[in-house]
């Protein structure tokens, strides 16, 4: 039984793995089945060589019983009376050998009656582990479909959120209507009291929320549907850009307190928009493309610009604290204020390499923290590491 048992557990793991892959094609049942099939055939087998051709070999094809040990001791033992010692002697050894045989012969039956019992109760084992592997796949499928479910219900909730503000966007395309009138009107893009209050209304009540967002499939890649990891205001962001290309002056409207907050101007281009003090704080500029724009003492408290090409861009005025993130951004020609806090800059872009040296590069940025390194033709910025 020890002997099956170690030849199980040695056998038993190396044939499993070794057809484990077939779990993706017929389950883990299947290739437990195999497995301990394999497993007991390969272990009768070699049962079968020990106690048929192996052990006769060590004891010799001799077969023993109770009759002929008793019948050898007798004779031992009347010849040793008779004063027959060498013939005691011989029937001794043929008594040993008979009891030899006699014992190997029953050993060897119950060995082999042990290993099949172990075998069945072994096989029984398998067999329940291969059942309880098989739940716990059924059961992690199915709480991989749970987790699908409940994204999608969590994205049915915040489409329904999103769709509770689609009554904010007839109202966002009849002002900007109404703004592409008067400024036709008045050519001078100042807006009046009467179109600033509806502005700043309905940038009150454009508030950041959650939305799904659908991505840009690549080569070979489907559309994937996610949830924004932070709130943000579309309306905000197209009522800036609409704003923006009527000509209009904002500078009556942040007085006025119309705020862009939270705005969603992820991957737009504006090219000599003056944002002189606009608010425009958790705006998202990601990927934006942005061209001679003025953020004169602008609110940018953890405004984001990751990924976006700010060229020719002044930041100039107090700038409230606030980390504003420039990571991966392509900072040149910019001017930044002097009082500006430190910004997040791990792989901003700020020069270009020339055969005169760098070029482009932004000015009164802080740059303490992070080493330039030469990337093709790029300076780019990263954060030190201690060492």
């Amino acid at each position: 039984m020890v002997i099956f048992f170690l030849l199980g557990a040695a056998i038993g793991p190396a044939l499993f793995f070794l057809i484990f892959k077939m779990e993706d094609v017929g389950g883990s049942l299947i290739a437990f089945g195999i497995g301990a099939i394999a497993a007991a055939s390969a272990t009768l087998t070699l049962c079968s060589i020990l106690a048929f051709l192996v052990v006769p070999r060590w004891i010799g094809n001799v077969r023993g019983t109770v009759e002929s040990i008793a019948a050898a001791i007798t004779a031992a033992g009347r010849a040793h009376v008779a004063g027959k010692s060498d013939v005691a002697a011989t029937e001794m050894g043929r008594a040993t050998i008979e009891a030899a045989a006699w014992y190997a012969n029953v050993r060897t039956r119950h060995f082999v009656s042990q290993s099949a019992i172990a075998l069945v109760v072994a096989f029984g084992g398998i067999v329940g582990s291969a059942l309880l592997i098989t739940q716990n796949s059924l059961l992690k499928d199915q709480n991989l479909k749970l987790d699908y479910q409940t994204k999608l219900l969590n994205q049915q909730n915040v489409t329904a959120e999103a769709q509770r503000r689609a009554a904010l966007t007839a109202e966002l395309f009849d002002v900007l209507k109404d703004v592409a009138r008067e400024v036709q009107s008045t050519q001078n893009g100042v807006l009046t009291e009467g179109l600033i209050n509806r502005i700043l209304v309905l940038s009150r009540a454009a508030q950041p929320y959650y939305y799904v967002r659908y991505s840009n499939p690549k080569d070979g890649e489907q559309t994937r549907a996610e949830i924004i990891k932070l709130p943000l205001s579309p309306e905000r962001g197209q009522l800036l850009l609409g704003l923006l290309a009527n000509r209009v002056t904002l500078k009556p409207l942040a007085d006025a307190g119309v705020v862009f907050e939270y705005a969603d101007l992820r991957e737009t281009s504006l090219s000599s928009a003056d944002l002189t003090g606009v608010s425009l704080s958790f705006a998202d500029f990601s990927y934006a493309h942005l061209i001679r724009i003025k953020f004169e003492r602008a609110s940018l408290f953890n405004a984001i610009f990751r990924g976006a090409e700010v060229y020719n861009c002044s930041f100039g005025g107090h700038i409230p604290s606030g980390s504003i993130d420039f990571r991966d951004a392509r900072l040149l020609r910019s001017k930044f204020a002097k009082s500006m806090p430190k910004a997040l800059l791990d792989g901003a872009y700020i020069g270009k390499l020339t055969p005169q040296g760098t070029t482009d590069e932004p000015d009164g940025i802080d740059f303490s923290g992070y080493e330039r390194q030469n990337e093709g033709l790029w300076v780019r910025l990263r954060k030190k590491t201690d060492n």
